[in-house]
């Protein structure tokens, strides 16, 4: 999920109410200002200082969440019998960043999956074309059939 909101100097009580939405749903805060070149990052469960937000150059503040790429990551489960690979260890039981094969950026956000020689059958899901972080993806030496989705194509960050 990506949500863009405009701010100006008089909105205030919607960034309060923007930051509270985050920490209810543990989502990230980047906020972008457009003065500078870098954005910055503040993350749940961190501790939130509503002053953070009160900055004049702060116009657009982008929420990401983890929930788009662990829906993914769950189809491609679902779509190879993950239930009789090698290893799933932690799929399905453990926090995303436990699964086996499973690689977080500092955002936590996927940006590698390694499943090579793991037993994966059936097709790949077009759903993994939503990991919009994802740099590495190996699925190598697997039974997996069908063609490859089109919506893989959205992976512009693949290396």
């Amino acid at each position: 999920m990506k949500i863009e909101a405009f701010f100006n100097k008089q909105s205030q009580g919607l960034r309060y109410l923007l930051v509270m939405i985050a920490m209810l749903f543990s989502i990230d805060i980047q906020a972008h200002s457009p003065n500078q070149a870098n954005s910055s990052t503040i993350k749940y469960p961190n501790y939130w200082y509503p002053n953070v937000y009160s900055g004049e150059n702060l116009d657009v503040l982008k929420v990401f969440s983890t929930e788009t790429d662990s829906l993914a990551l769950l189809a491609l489960y679902n779509a190879t019998f993950g239930a009789g690979w090698i290893n799933s260890s932690n799929w399905l039981t453990g926090t995303m960043d436990t699964w086996y094969g499973v690689t977080l950026d500092a955002n936590r956000r996927v940006s590698s999956i390694d499943l090579s020689y793991n037993q994966l059958s059936g097709s790949i899901s077009a759903e993994l074309g939503n990991l919009s972080n994802l740099q590495y993806l190996y699925l190598f030496d697997n039974q997996l059939t069908g063609s490859i989705p089109a919506e893989l194509s959205n992976l512009s960050n693949l290396i």
